[in-house]
């Protein structure tokens, strides 16, 4: 169990935190237009990694970041076909997981809360957006450090 282990937990937390950090400062590659909405989700949905509980209402953004994925794997037709086959089979499973439907088969807030649904949702989405990015981040022009000193990059 990582709680016996706490140097490994910390471990893991930081360098969990400084992916992603790093993929942050990358977005800009991916996405001009929306950079910082990309750091948002990052960090919202890597956060559940970080905190020891999982209440359910912390999962409060599922569907606002679960929008903004499909959308961008929506309107992108460049992205190759099993990329957005992918994002979107994540993105469904997450969504269906964190339905009222999927929250009332399971009998109510105490199962629901116990089984780990939200977490689960909130990875998978997480995979789908890292999946996104990196995969967009291959084919993207590499930033020259000089370039962002400067701020000629946008």
């Amino acid at each position: 169990c990582i709680r016996d282990r706490p140097n490994i937990a910390w471990l893991v937390v930081w360098s969990s935190l400084g992916l992603v950090l790093a993929l942050t400062v990358q977005v800009r590659r991916v996405d001009e237009r929306r950079p910082l909405a990309w750091g948002f989700v990052l960090v919202l949905l890597a956060t559940p990694f970080w905190v020891p509980t999982s209440w359910p209402h912390y999962f409060v953004y599922l569907p606002f970041v679960q929008l903004f994925v499909i959308a961008k794997a929506v309107e992108e037709r460049d992205a190759p076909s099993w990329l957005r086959g992918l994002v979107g089979l994540l993105c469904g499973v997450s969504v269906l997981l964190s339905s009222v439907p999927v929250f009332q088969l399971m009998g109510g807030k105490e199962v629901y809360g116990a089984s780990g649904a939200l977490f689960v949702s909130n990875a998978l989405l997480l995979i789908a957006s890292v999946a996104w990015l990196f995969a967009r981040l291959k084919k993207a022009p590499l930033v020259e450090s000089e370039e962002l000193e400067s701020g000629a990059v946008k």
